[in-house]
């Protein structure tokens, strides 16, 4: 899997700013694996994509402000950075910039 998989435009004005009222009122998009179609849905409606026996796993993780913009020393060149704290407590960075950034290469 390439990191590249994971970008695409998404226009600001469907980032939501804050979480519905009814948070089940909240947007789910299904995709149908087996033709492709994709149907826009709300939450509420997930249950009637269950089988018997199959689970849910939720995730009550928080967002947090991770997004750090910066140059590469060296170049100039602008970067954008993407931090996430994991459940274990490591961070991880993604350079979706500079995939191929050398060790050690100081960003400002």
């Amino acid at each position: 899997m390439k990191l590249s998989h994971f970008a695409y435009d998404l226009p600001k004005e469907l980032i939501a700013q804050e979480p519905t009222i009814h948070r089940d009122d909240s947007r789910l998009m299904v995709v149908h694996k087996d033709t492709g179609e994709i149907e826009h849905k709300h939450f509420h409606e997930v249950i009637d994509y269950f089988d018997d026996g199959d689970v849910m796993v939720l995730n009550n993780t928080k967002v947090f402000p991770a997004r750090m913009w910066g140059n590469k020393e060296k170049t100039g060149a602008r970067i954008e950075v993407f931090a996430y704290v994991l459940p274990i407590f490591v961070t991880q960075n993604f350079f979706f910039a500079v995939l191929s950034m050398p060790p050690c290469q100081t960003v400002k």
